[in-house]
């Protein structure tokens, strides 16, 4: 049987896209007969890429949570009240089934409940909706389902905070897909792969780095993108709640580099904030004008590099290297595809 496949979440596509390609590559030579798939994608996110599998056909499922046109400093208090909504209709049971499925089976709006009813998924990749500890699973999930899609699909909740777990995330896919050999074969690549970033990176000092991942307010890159700096060498320059917290602009200034990867924002938007950052930030009284270009100032693409926790975080800290050691290009140039300097 061919399993059935909607992925609602960015990241998760593209482990299916990596997994897709690599069975792809097993099949080529084989004189035996093709064997089945094991697998199909019929259904994604507004956010999914989803070209390279010439699967422009596949129907979109989902929609912006907050709407295109909120202005950017808004934007968190938009998705905060977005949060305590979906506690309060998780208080609420399986009464509210369909609000359930649209505001918390995914980070996204769920939009086209009739499209997935129709779809019949059997697996469902996703990162399930989180309100203060409290996410739609268990019962309430299995109720919801019940209720709205007649069954209930293997859901596969995708929440990696840390390497580690990003890698068990990309398993569990695998493992849902009955592709579990095809899917250690990619962890093992990528592990293999960043240690020879992070050897590359041996012995060429350790800058201060202040990753950016939101403008305002001024917020550092937590999670995993830590991880990775240190582990190529950096040292993570954050405010006093740490990496994933607020960051003065005083303390922002102390970095000797500066990357903002403003998470779900493309090059051209990026560049747009961090030139408004720099201005009112790096140009008060304890940066001058004059020290502003010789500090290496540069943005990522926020909506495909460091914001995606699967295959995609290796063009990240690939990209991260380019920035940081201008000297080391030993895995091509992504530089003016994934990232740019000020």
């Amino acid at each position: 049987m061919v399993l059935r496949v909607v992925s609602l979440l960015p990241s998760a596509t593209d482990t299916v896209v990596a997994l897709e390609k690599q069975l792809q590559l097993l099949a080529v030579g084989q004189s035996s007969a093709p064997k089945q798939r094991a697998f199909e994608l019929v259904g994604c996110s507004h956010e999914c890429d989803v070209e390279s599998l010439d699967a422009s056909h596949i129907p979109v499922l989902t929609s912006n949570r907050i709407g295109d046109s909120i202005p950017i400093e808004e934007i968190q208090n938009v998705f905060s009240a977005s949060v305590a909504a979906i506690e309060e209709m998780q208080m609420l049971g399986a009464g509210l089934a369909m609000p359930l499925l649209q505001y918390g089976l995914s980070v996204y709006h769920l939009e086209k409940i009739d499209t997935l009813r129709e779809l019949k998924p059997d697996v469902i990749l996703t990162c399930l909706q989180t309100a203060h500890s409290c996410i739609l699973e268990g019962e309430l999930c299995a109720c919801a389902f019940e209720s709205v899609l007649g069954y209930e699909p293997r859901v596969v909740h995708c929440n990696g905070q840390t390497l580690d777990s990003i890698y068990d995330d990309m398993q569990r896919i695998a493992d849902a897909l009955d592709v579990s050999t095809t899917g250690q074969e990619i962890v093992a690549s990528m592990k293999e792969n960043f240690e020879t970033a992070r050897q590359v990176c041996q012995g060429r000092g350790h800058p201060n780095v202040a990753c950016i991942q939101w403008p305002n307010p001024l917020m550092t890159c937590g999670a995993w993108v830590p991880e990775i700096l240190e582990m190529i060498g950096a040292r993570v320059v954050a405010g006093d709640e740490g990496p994933g917290g607020p960051i003065e602009p005083d303390a922002m200034a102390t970095a000797d580099t500066i990357v903002f990867a403003l998470c779900g924002l493309g090059l051209d938007v990026s560049e747009k904030c961090a030139r408004t950052v720099v201005s009112s930030s790096l140009s008060k009284k304890n940066t001058t004008s004059e020290e502003l270009p010789q500090r290496r100032i540069a943005i990522m693409d926020g909506v495909r590099m460091l914001s995606r926790p699967g295959p995609l975080l290796q063009a990240s800290w690939e990209s991260l290297i380019e920035i940081l050691y201008a000297e080391v290009q030993p895995f091509g140039n992504h530089r003016g595809i994934h990232w740019r300097y000020l």
